[in-house]
């Protein structure tokens, strides 16, 4: 269970492991049928024009820790042309536990939220206007 971490205190592993399992459920939801981290991985290098992977891996990765150590220290990353990936403390709150009736106290903890760019939006309104995306 995470605990409230004052902005001084953050630890590495846990701002990556949020982001990394944000984007995978972002991704998730998404596209419904998953592809393969390999194959993911193909395809940005056919998309980018770099033919070793392991290159891609690497770049892919180091996105990641870059993204990871900003939201860590400044609570923000904006990525040009995509949007914001922004670190929320959501506050502690009371929660009814169905199972035995009882209210517990569910402490803060920190989310990470995906704003999409505005050109970003607009593009996938216009998929959605002739058909749906999903």
């Amino acid at each position: 269970m995470l605990r409230l971490f004052t902005r001084l205190d953050f630890q590495r592993t846990h701002i990556s492991l949020i982001l990394v399992f944000s984007i995978v459920k972002w991704y998730h939801l998404v596209n419904m049928k998953s592809i393969k981290p390999e194959e993911f991985f193909k395809k940005i290098a056919v998309n980018s024009g770099v033919s070793d992977l392991d290159t891609v891996r690497d770049i892919f990765y180091g996105m990641i820790r870059t993204m990871s150590r900003e939201l860590r220290d400044k609570h923000i990353i904006r990525l040009p042309d995509w949007g914001d990936f922004k670190l929320k403390i959501h506050p502690a709150r009371n929660s009814l536990d169905v199972s035995d009736r009882q209210i517990k106290r569910l402490s803060a903890r920190p989310v990470i939220k995906f704003v999409p760019h505005h050109q970003v939006k607009k593009y996938f309104y216009a998929l959605g206007r002739d058909k749906t995306v999903l």
